[in-house]
């Protein structure tokens, strides 16, 4: 069973977060990986990627401050950046004890993992990874992401016009998160089966159970919107491997924005599946035959030494 757990910022707030374990400690990778939610997004998001990858190491999962059950401090400035959510994954690896991590960082997560690899306090230690506050980040993934404020391939106010044409809150907030959904995939992976749609109802469903209000997922929006971490990849050690993610069919993140990564990275490398290539959208460990078990997988086998394939 996963471990609920919360810790107090440097500033008052109050990080959620859930740690999963593997059923036999002994053979497993003593190297934590920190999965780190997106915009709008909590940990329990990560479900069921979360749990399989949990079969081979521990896996934490973290509410960003503001959102799920995360806690902004009760003397809350209204302001909110992704620097200081970095801070707050530090604060709950260090709450667990843990000196060493691997990280995903998955959209808005992704940008939490370049500011931790690039910051001002971070060295590169003689084992060639980076180190900050005490945690050394041994390998890291960016998954769906972007090094600036990306571009996206719908149009967010007619998305929001429609859905303000509905006068009752209930079904306004039914559609908006409807049509949020669809964008996590593509049309024609929606309509090739009912399996797919019930995964997409799924998704719908537990997200109305979280809270999720709309001024923090705002400030987020904006914050990312003020990021540009292309000045700042090529401080990111060859020695640091580094494995990219990244749908052609993503509607959230264009696909085109992993060549910013690519040339600020020039060692990184690719997760390419071999039943769908790069066909896949945003939420990608819903995609392909096999889903998150695929890809948990492939994750599993980059992060323990071999060739990231599936």
């Amino acid at each position: 069973m996963p471990t609920e757990r919360s810790v107090r910022a440097e500033d008052g707030a109050t990080i959620w977060y859930e740690v999963h374990a593997p059923a036999n400690l002994n053979n497993a990778c003593n190297v934590p990986l920190v999965l780190i939610m997106g915009m709008a997004g909590i940990g329990r998001d990560f479900y069921p990627l979360a749990q399989l990858l949990a079969r081979t190491r521990e896996v934490i999962i973290v509410d960003n401050r503001g959102i799920g059950n995360s806690k902004f401090p009760d003397d809350w400035d209204g302001n909110l950046t992704l620097q200081r959510m970095a801070l707050d994954v530090l604060c709950v690896v260090r709450d667990l004890g843990k000196t060493a991590v691997d990280m995903l960082g998955w959209s808005m997560g992704g940008f939490i993992v370049q500011i931790l690899l690039t910051s001002p306090e971070a060295r590169t230690d003689s084992d060639g990874k980076r180190e900050i506050r005490g945690v050394k980040i041994r390998k890291a993934i960016l998954a769906a992401t972007a090094a600036k404020r990306p571009h996206v391939n719908f149009d967010p106010k007619a998305l929001a016009a429609a859905a303000w044409a509905i006068k009752d809150e209930d079904e306004r907030i039914r559609k908006i998160k409807n049509e949020f959904f669809k964008l996590q995939y593509y049309p024609e992976w929606i309509e090739a089966s009912e399996t797919n749609r019930n995964i997409i109802q799924h998704r719908i469903d537990m997200d109305l159970k979280v809270d999720r209000p709309a001024e923090v997922i705002g400030l987020q929006i904006a914050a990312c919107a003020r990021l540009d971490m292309r000045p700042l990849l090529s401080s990111i050690p060859a020695s640091l491997p580094i494995l990219l993610i990244h749908g052609e069919r993503d509607c959230v993140i264009t696909y085109a924005e992993t060549r910013d990564l690519e040339q600020g990275i020039q060692h990184a490398e690719w997760l390419d599946h071999p039943e769908l290539g790069r066909l896949y959208g945003h939420w990608f460990f819903d995609f392909g035959k096999d889903g998150a078990d695929g890809w948990a997988k492939a994750i599993v086998g980059w992060l323990d030494g071999e060739k990231a394939k599936l």
